[in-house]
């Protein structure tokens, strides 16, 4: 009986998060605030290749923009430092200048 008890009398209380009457009814709201994205006003530039790190806003790959008149080129350093082309089916998300 005492092995039992005695783990559970010592259970650290920090784990456990309290919430006010208030929080409960907005509890959704108190949810998006622990997540990155929805906490954020300012993005972090780079190449996003799944909602997990994009949501965690934690870039894959650096970013290169080329600009010319009309288009853009999105490049990034390999692991030699090249700049090469980026394959659009590897992106999930891009930001640059702050915006998605």
């Amino acid at each position: 009986m005492q092995i039992f008890l005695l783990p559970n009398l010592l259970n650290n209380e920090t784990t456990i998060e309290k919430y006010t009457y208030e929080e409960i009814l907005n509890i959704d709201e108190m949810e998006k605030r622990k997540i990155p994205l929805y906490a954020s006003f300012n993005f972090r530039e780079g190449i996003y290749t799944s909602w997990k790190t994009f949501c965690k806003q934690i870039p894959d790959k650096p970013l290169v923009v080329e600009t010319s008149d009309e288009a853009y080129k999105v490049k990034t350093p390999d692991t030699d430092g090249k700049l090469q082309k980026v394959n659009p089916k590897d992106i999930y998300a891009i930001v640059y200048r702050g915006r998605p």
